[in-house]
């Protein structure tokens, strides 16, 4: 990087093309608790950001009232419902 500025050629020499074979799991466990009632957009766009950063699995912990809404807006998200949530913090890479 220089000077502060991002370059095709620098993100081509930190980020590197996956192989074919790869499973999902392998490119990185992310869990996301977030959205509310009235408010699953913000579940969606998180889910959706996370993907599209690279992540692999990622799950939204929410609550179940508003599962059909991030399913629908991120269906290659999982769900789990946040007040049966077990928080095994090593199993993920991030948490937000």
């Amino acid at each position: 990087m220089k000077n502060g500025l991002i370059t095709l050629e620098y993100v081509n020499t930190v980020i590197k093309r996956r192989n074919r074979n790869i499973h999902k799991g392998d490119c990185g466990r992310i869990l996301l608790i977030a959205g509310s009632l009235g408010m699953a957009g913000a579940a969606v766009l998180c889910g959706r950001g996370a993907l599209r950063s690279g992540a692999g699995l990622v799950q939204i912990a929410a609550l179940e009232e508003i599962f059909p809404i991030i399913q629908v807006g991120v269906p290659e998200a999982t769900c789990v419902s946040r007040e049966s949530l077990n928080l095994d913090k090593p199993r993920y890479d991030a948490i937000g």
